[in-house]
């Protein structure tokens, strides 16, 4: 197919980054899926049979996505990537008096430092040049309803939900020139 898409998400192994692996493929497009652990690329490799490609890494560890980033080049064959899904995060509950150090640092560089770390290495493949006549991607922030209204017990997840919203609006400021559409969801429960 002359006209496949290529998608990269974050985070495939359940949730909404899962489910939209499966509505993308049965859309026409050919994704690339991060996960953490082994049986979760067996497992979703034999799922998707076609259109898929696993990407094992954690996105906190910037080695592991920079040795993705060579396979999708490589199957990529020259093509772009149309699409950026930053859809791994997690949230980490409890009051914010009583979260340790490290469980909140843990919580910002899952949900943010490793979004920014994951865009920007796979940034190349998304710019486009308008003068050459190449079309930039989308970049998809999963973002949350948390980003914008704060709940107690929930603090740590809404301030890194929070700076999300403002890295995408700053991605989305810096890459107009480069054609690069970012879009900012705010899911909510």
């Amino acid at each position: 197919m002359t006209d496949l898409k290529y998608v990269l998400i974050t985070g495939v192994s359940t949730g909404i980054g899962n489910d939209a692996v499966g509505l993308l493929i049965k859309k026409g497009y050919y994704v690339f899926g991060s996960v953490r652990k082994e049986e979760d690329a067996v497992k979703l490799t034999r799922q998707y049979p076609q259109n898929f490609t696993c990407l094992k890494f954690d996105v906190t560890k910037v080695d592991e996505v920079k040795a993705s980033l060579s396979m999708v080049t490589k199957i990529l064959n020259g093509k772009r990537l149309n699409g950026l899904i930053n859809n791994a995060g997690l949230a980490l509950g409890g009051p914010i008096e009583l979260m340790d150090d490290e469980k909140f640092r843990y919580q910002m560089e899952v949900n943010l430092f490793a979004v920014r770390n994951v865009t920007n290495i796979f940034l190349p493949l998304l710019k486009g040049d308008k003068k050459q006549k190449i079309k930039g991607g989308k970049i998809i922030m999963i973002s949350s309803i948390s980003g914008v209204f704060n709940t107690p017990f929930n603090g740590a997840y809404c301030i890194s939900k929070h700076a999300m919203e403002s890295l995408a609006e700053i991605y989305r400021r810096e890459l107009l020139m480069y054609d690069v559409d970012v879009v900012s969801i705010q899911s909510g429960p």
